[in-house]
C-alpha cells in the first residue's frame, strides 16, 4: 500500500482552477519532484497532498486512511507525528538562538527529560552543520543556515513524509549539497520526500519528477 494515495484531485480559486484531476502515489523510500513554472500549481498540490489544504473534488488518503475521515485531533496528530515540513518562510524565532528554536519545537511536541533533549538538539544541529552555529539568533543566520536550521526542526522526530517547498531558494550550492546528502540518508531509512522546485538541483536523486502546468501533469 502507498503511503499517500492522491485521487483526481482538483482544487479552484474562485473561478481559477488550480489542480484538475491530479492523481499520483507516494511510497516509502522515494523522492518525488514536482517541477513547473511560478503559479502552476506546486505548492497547492504539496499542502493537499500533506493535508494542510483540502481538495475540492478527489481524495487524498494516507495509509488507506482518507482525509475526510479523519477527526480534528486525529489530522492533528498526524500532522505532528508522521509529516514533516521545510517551507519557504523558515518560521523560526528570530531573537532565539538556533539551539533555542529547536529546544521550543522539542518541548512543543513530546516529553522527554532535559539531558535527552539536549542530546537530541545537538546531534540534529551537528547533522545539518550547524553545531558552531548553536548560541547564535536565527536572525543572524545567513539564508542557508536558516533553511538548514529548519531542516534540524524537521529532523527532531522520524518522520515517514517529508514536504519540502522550494528548499533550494535562495541558498547557495554548499548548502544544496548538504541537503541532498541529508535527503538521500533519509530516503535509505525509507522517508518518503515530496520536493516542490521549479529547478534542476535534485533532479539526480529524484526517483519520479512530475512537470506540473495549468493544474495538470504533463
Amino acid at each position: 500500500m502507498s503511503l499517500i494515495e492522491i485521487n483526481a484531485v482538483t482544487k479552484r480559486y474562485g473561478e481559477q482552477i488550480v489542480l484538475s484531476g491530479i492523481t499520483m502515489n507516494i511510497e516509502r523510500g522515494k523522492i518525488y519532484l514536482i517541477k513547473g513554472r511560478s503559479g502552476s500549481g506546486k505548492s497547492t498540490l504539496l499542502n493537499i497532498c500533506s493535508f494542510l489544504e483540502n481538495p475540492d473534488n478527489g481524495d487524498v488518503a494516507f495509509k488507506g486512511v482518507s482525509l475526510r475521515k479523519l477527526s480534528e485531533n486525529d489530522k492533528k496528530a498526524l500532522l505532528r507525528d508522521s509529516f514533516g515540513y521545510i517551507f519557504q518562510e523558515y518560521n523560526l524565532f528570530e531573537d532565539y538562538s538556533a539551539y533555542d528554536n529547536l529546544l521550543l519545537y522539542l518541548l512543543s511536541i513530546c516529553d522527554k527529560s532535559a539531558s535527552e533533549m539536549d542530546t537530541i538538539i545537538n546531534e540534529n544541529l551537528n547533522r545539518v552543520g550547524l553545531s558552531h552555529k548553536s548560541n547564535d539568533k536565527a536572525k543572524l543566520l545567513s539564508g542557508g543556515e536558516r533553511q538548514r536550521l529548519t531542516l534540524a526542526r524537521t529532523l527532531i522526530l522520524p518522520k515517514e513524509v517529508i514536504f519540502a517547498d522550494e528548499p533550494s531558494a535562495n541558498i547557495d550550492n554548499a548548502n544544496v549539497i548538504i541537503m541532498k546528502e541529508i535527503f538521500i540518508e533519509l530516503r535509505a531509512k525509507g522517508t518518503a520526500l515530496m520536493i516542490v522546485t521549479h529547478d534542476s538541483v535534485f533532479d539526480d536523486i529524484a526517483d519520479y519528477s512530475y512537470l506540473l502546468e495549468e493544474g495538470v501533469f504533463l
